[in-house]
């Protein structure tokens, strides 16, 4: 599980990359860690955020 937050109050875009480690799945939760959302599965995704969001993801290796 990974949380991440966008804490300047700006709309932001973010590129995660996962080097050395296969993939198997990536979904994003609620906070509550129930899926709301299959991701494509990638080396490196690409979010963005609204001010001040929290999001969750559950990414399988």
């Amino acid at each position: 599980m990974v949380r991440l937050y966008e804490a300047e109050g700006t709309c932001t875009p973010v590129r995660l990359a996962f080097p050395g480690l296969t993939v198997r799945g990536i979904e994003e939760t609620n906070m509550l860690e129930e899926t709301t959302e299959r991701l494509e599965v990638q080396q490196e995704i690409s979010l963005t955020f609204r001010p001040f969001e929290i999001k969750t993801l559950k990414i399988a290796y």
